[in-house]
């Protein structure tokens, strides 16, 4: 980077553990092993074979909400399990996200997955504390260079 842009974002990195693009890397691993730990948990494998058994009564075949919301995903304009759906969107289309919301929260699939989020957080933290420390420690560092850059401004 160059010009103001590049001089500035030396200045916010100087001293810092990881960089911002590291961070943005870091959290990103994160947030992946977070998705997998809760996925792969017994709380999320219950609740997804409940709200299938709820999905298929309406007539709609999934194995799981995931497998759903790529389907979700691949509509022309972003169906979005019953949060946004869009104008275009078929009467199915948003028939089954009205079915898979209400089949989430009578199955219990939501509470569910809060506990089993909160595991694998718990989880990833543990097991990835070196690289949350560093970014813990980059945040206080930028927000420390960032406030001296404008005192001195």
């Amino acid at each position: 980077m160059s010009g103001c842009i590049g001089e500035a974002t030396a200045q916010i990195n100087e001293g810092t553990p990881v960089t911002v693009e590291e961070m943005n890397v870091i959290s990103g691993e994160v947030e992946a092993a977070i998705d997998r730990a809760t996925r792969a948990s017994a709380e999320i494998q219950d609740a997804s074979e409940r709200w299938s058994g709820c999905m298929a009564n309406e007539g709609y075949v999934f194995e799981n909400p995931h497998e759903a919301f790529a389907e979700y995903v691949s509509f022309p304009d972003g169906v979005f399990a019953g949060v946004y759906v869009s104008p275009s969107a078929t009467e199915d289309e948003k028939r089954q996200a009205e079915i898979d919301g209400g089949c989430k929260e009578e199955t219990g699939f939501w509470a569910a997955r809060d506990v089993a989020e909160a595991a694998a957080e718990e989880s990833v933290a543990v097991s990835m504390r070196a690289e949350a420390e560093a970014v813990g420690e980059a945040h206080a560092v930028m927000i420390a260079n960032a406030l001296k850059a404008l005192e001195s401004n």
